[in-house]
């Protein structure tokens, strides 16, 4: 019993190596591969190489949107400018989102300002929305223009944005979501 129990372990320690060896030989495979194959065009989309003409360093929200460039109005942000004169009627919207919120043609800030539109409610909604945020960045956001009136905030929140939040303590993550 014991000769059949040590052969059956050296067999499958054997497998083990061997598919070890099979996976280490495709990963590098695969990394060399990656980088020979970046040198003639395949790989990553090259607009995240130009990420730096995207981004801005911002004060108490690390960083932004650069302001006027591509889409952006002169705070750094698609959409419309913020404004402290809203009309009484108008409902203010904070839309606060990483790049699910910054991303599409239109951006989802946009589509939620027409489905409102279309239900004759007078509404703006100021997208506050950067690719790569973080919900800690986009509370220091919200609390940065404080001084805007705001009817309803919504914090869009990303696969990754929950991985940030399960990864906390429980009374933490819990005051998150009922910010």
């Amino acid at each position: 019993m014991l000769y059949l129990n040590t052969f059956f372990l050296k067999l499958i320690s054997k497998r083990f190596i061997n598919s070890i060896k099979s996976l280490s030989f495709f990963l590098i495979l695969i990394i060399f591969l990656d980088i020979t194959l970046k040198f003639i065009g395949f790989g990553l989309d090259k607009h995240w190489y130009d990420e730096w003409n995207i981004r801005y360093p911002s004060t108490y929200d690390m960083f932004s949107n650069q302001p006027l460039a591509m889409d952006h109005n002169k705070l750094g942000f698609r959409g419309p400018l913020l404004s402290n004169k809203i009309q009484k009627d108008k409902i203010s919207i904070a839309f606060m989102g990483g790049s699910t919120g910054y991303a599409g043609n239109p951006p989802i800030p946009e589509m939620i300002n027409s489905l409102l539109t279309k239900n004759d409610i007078n509404n703006v909604v100021y997208n506050f929305s950067s690719n790569s945020s973080n919900h800690n960045q986009h509370i220091h956001r919200l609390i940065k223009f404080s001084e805007y009136p705001f009817d309803i905030v919504i914090f869009m929140v990303a696969i990754m944005s929950l991985f940030n939040i399960c990864s906390m303590k429980l009374d933490q993550a819990i005051h998150i979501i009922i910010l």
